[in-house]
């Protein structure tokens, strides 16, 4: 009996934890190229044991229940919308702007709603300098990035914007093994493999597009449909728990 009520507390943690993640891809449906999480599930293994006598025994598979195996990414393309923003810049196709932490280490986004912080730098929403270090001139009136990540800015008096710096890609082997951090931000991992790096539409690296930003790939509805299957599964799990426990009442009854 109380097997059964291992087994059965094995599948409302995986319903809660399932719901968790779900709830937390909804809350961040509006969240510059979010990418949703899933959740993959095991059977956590099996007991073999003999059952019957005589010539009716045989050998029985008994399950120990369920667990996480792991939390994924979806990396689908999310939708790319116009924004007429200067500094907002979408991917479209493979490929992260890595930026440099506080600490000095690398990390990842595909959050392109970049803005211009008092030193005159290129910077992430959250205020962490992108690693191609780009600084903007404080007399600059117009910026243009190109679909190559090409960087110009165009000043009082001249008729052609100079360049002054160059967006490049970071890309993965296995992209959906980076390791979210917050703040639209990833980090390399060893399941991940190390970054290369490339010129946005070469060498598989997607195209940066100014005046806009990629939305999460978050599909709400399937998502609360996912949740509502949860929900029934955690409901459930609870059912067969009160009916084991009514057993263990009456055994207890019998002794």
């Amino acid at each position: 009996m109380y097997r059964s009520l291992n087994i059965v507390a094995s599948g409302m943690r995986a319903q809660t934890e399932l719901i968790d993640v779900l709830a937390n891809n909804i809350a961040n449906v509006n969240t510059p190229a979010y990418r949703r999480a899933d959740i993959a599930f095991e059977d956590v293994g099996y007991e073999h044991r003999r059952v019957g006598s005589g010539a009716d025994s045989r050998t029985m598979d008994f399950g120990m229940g369920v667990r996480i195996r792991d939390i994924v990414r979806d990396l689908g393309q999310g939708e790319l919308k116009q924004t007429g923003r200067a500094l907002d810049v979408a991917i479209e196709g493979n490929g992260y702007l890595p930026v440099v932490l506080s600490d000095g280490s690398e990390a990842y986004t595909r959050a392109g709603n970049l803005r211009i912080d008092a030193d005159g730098n290129l910077v992430t929403a959250h205020g962490y300098e992108l690693s191609a270090r780009i600084r903007v001139p404080d007399d600059a009136i117009e910026l243009t990035i190109a679909e190559d990540g090409t960087v110009s800015a165009l000043r009082p008096g001249d008729e052609l914007p100079e360049a002054i710096g160059q967006l490049d890609l970071a890309l993965f082997p296995a992209a959906d093994r980076l390791e979210p951090l917050g703040q639209n931000l990833f980090r390399a991992t060893a399941e991940s493999g190390r970054a290369w790096y490339a010129s946005p539409g070469t060498d598989g690296a997607g195209r940066v597009m100014q005046g806009s930003l990629e939305g999460s790939n978050v599909d709400v509805v399937s998502e609360v449909v996912t949740m509502i299957s949860a929900q029934r599964a955690y409901e459930l799990n609870t059912r067969v728990m009160q009916a084991v426990d009514e057993m263990m009442r009456q055994q207890a009854q019998m002794q």
